[in-house]
C-alpha cells in the first residue's frame, strides 16, 4: 500500500514538473542562458527591478541585454506576434553613449554616437539625438530592431538567466529525478533486508 502510494506521489509530481517546465523559460544552445519573456506593460525601472527578482536553475535574472545577431535573433523568436519590450539599454547619463545597464554586460558601452562597440540593431531611423530618450526596446514588431523611447513608455520585457548563483538549487526536473532515485534506492534496500530475514530464518 504504501509502494503504492509513493509511485502514484511520484507521477503526480513528474506531471506537475512537465507542466512547469513547458512553461519555464527557454534554452539558447548558441549560449547557455535561460530567457524568459514577461508581458506588460510596465515602465523600464520596473522592468529592470523585475527582472533583477528572478532566478532560474541557479541562475540569477537580469533584464535581457545582447552581444550578438544570433542572440537577438533567438531572443525575437521568442516573443508573441508584434510586441515590442524593454532592452537594458541606456543613454540616460550621457546623450548618445549607449550602454548596459544590467547583467554580466552592465557598464559596457555598445554604441558611440554612431559607432558600434560591441553589437547594436537599430532601426536605421534611430536613434534620432532626442534627449527624453534614453531607453532602449526591441521586438519583432520593429523587425527585431532597436529604437529609443521615453521614461514614461510601458511594454512587456525579457529576462536574461546567464549568471550562476552560489549554491544554486538544481532545476525542478533535477529534483523529480532526486526522488525517483531515492525511492528506488529504498524499495532495493527494503528488498534486500526482506531477503536477508528469509536467508536467517
Amino acid at each position: 500500500m504504501r509502494t503504492r502510494f509513493l509511485l502514484a506521489a511520484l507521477a503526480a509530481g513528474a506531471a506537475l514538473t512537465a507542466t512547469s517546465v513547458a512553461a519555464a523559460p527557454v534554452l539558447n544552445p548558441g549560449n547557455g542562458r535561460y530567457y524568459e519573456y514577461v508581458s506588460g506593460p510596465v515602465l523600464f525601472s520596473a522592468a529592470l527591478t523585475g527582472a533583477t527578482a528572478k532566478t532560474f536553475a541557479g541562475k540569477q535574472g537580469h533584464l535581457v541585454t545582447f552581444t550578438s545577431a544570433e542572440e537577438n535573433q533567438f531572443v525575437m523568436s521568442l516573443l508573441p506576434s508584434v510586441v515590442n519590450v524593454w532592452l537594458a539599454g541606456s543613454d540616460e547619463d550621457s546623450e548618445g553613449l549607449w550602454k548596459w545597464v544590467a547583467g554580466p554586460e552592465a557598464g559596457q558601452t555598445f554604441w558611440n554616437n554612431g559607432t558600434t562597440l560591441i553589437y547594436a540593431n537599430w532601426d536605421p531611423r534611430v536613434p534620432n539625438g532626442r534627449t527624453s530618450e534614453n531607453y532602449l526596446i526591441g521586438g519583432n514588431q520593429i523587425s527585431g530592431q532597436w529604437e529609443d523611447v521615453n521614461a514614461n513608455a510601458t511594454y512587456g520585457y525579457v529576462v536574461e538567466y546567464g549568471t550562476s548563483i552560489a549554491g544554486g538549487v538544481p532545476e525542478p526536473a533535477t529534483w523529480v529525478m532526486m526522488i525517483a532515485g531515492f525511492g528506488m534506492i529504498g524499495g532495493a534496500m527494503r528488498r534486500r533486508q526482506t531477503q536477508i530475514r528469509f536467508a536467517i530464518a
